[in-house]
């Protein structure tokens, strides 16, 4: 059998066999594109990185899966699965040509095969070993993405996701460098939805009886964003999320000249500051101990 066969007749079965794509919360992202490819010069570009399959549970990317033909080598996918892990920053990547299963721990570097591709709940718990209720109330909240119309890039996603664990250890103070044009606003945006929908706060209570639903307050001011000659206007309700929120000493470094991103909720800055000056961007005392423009 060619690739495209073994991977419909045996590694497609043995991932629904494992409960991806049929466990609640499991998802296969087949063809995932992680990069559009190198660009060449004269409006040409090298080949796109593109993965076989990357496993989601708990909007959680958890491994990614290289796919060979039948009569290959179980390990003759084994440096691009690495490659394509080591770009989405997944600590679980998986070679397989449907008769076996290599599998490749980039954290520990354990390497060996496998009888059968884990469960959702097995690569979860192979993930994060220790509980941590804020990180999994984090990752209970998709990206908001606009209906898939506007998916983020792998190094936004992971720009959000490693905010959002520094917030669960409870660190208040995160830095995070980003190269000029590499949207900083989105991914500012992307944390300040994930902390307001899952009802973050200093105190790290839950609030009301059901924390997976966001709390019944009105609309109060929109957001608004002003990032060089763009406006946006984005309805983000007044909550002791966002309030607390601006307990947290966070800057998003830039080597640009730009505006502030100085969202303004009720009467207050926030300090989830964006397209820093560069002028500002030297990180003096003044700036990180609160003194907000």
């Amino acid at each position: 059998m060619n690739e495209a066969e073994t991977r419909a007749e045996l590694i497609d079965p043995a991932l629904k066999a494992a409960g991806w794509g049929v466990v609640p919360g499991s998802r296969i992202r087949r063809e995932y594109a992680i990069a559009p490819g190198r660009i060449e010069g004269r409006g040409r570009r090298g080949k796109p990185l593109t993965a076989d399959y990357v496993l989601d549970y708990r909007n959680t990317k958890l491994g990614v899966v290289e796919a060979k033909a039948e009569e290959e080598e179980v390990t003759e996918g084994v440096g691009q699965v690495k490659n394509y892990a080591g770009k989405l920053a997944v600590r679980h990547a998986y070679a397989t040509n449907g008769r076996g299963i290599y599998a490749i721990d980039m954290q520990s570097g354990q390497e060996s095969e496998i009888p059968a591709f884990p469960t959702p709940d097995e690569l979860w718990a192979l993930t994060f070993a220790e509980v941590n209720e804020w990180r999994d109330r984090f990752a209970a909240i998709p990206f908001e993405d606009k209906g898939g119309s506007h998916p983020g890039r792998y190094y936004q996603d992971i720009a959000v996701e490693r905010v959002m664990q520094a917030i669960a250890d409870k660190r208040l103070r995160i830095l995070l460098t980003l190269a000029t044009g590499t949207g900083k606003t989105f991914i500012a945006f992307q944390i300040a939805w994930k902390l307001f929908h899952s009802r973050w706060n200093l105190s790290r209570e839950c609030q009301g009886s059901n924390q997976n639903q966001p709390p019944k307050v009105e609309m109060n001011q929109p957001l608004t964003l002003h990032r060089r000659n763009e406006h946006f206007n984005y309805k983000m309700l007044h909550s002791s999320a966002l309030r607390e929120f601006f307990g947290i000493e966070m800057l998003i470094y830039v080597n640009c000249l730009a505006g502030l991103f100085r969202p303004r909720l009720a009467g207050l800055w926030c300090p989830l500051i964006c397209n820093v000056n560069l002028m500002s961007t030297i990180c003096q005392p003044w700036f990180i101990n609160r003194r907000y423009f």
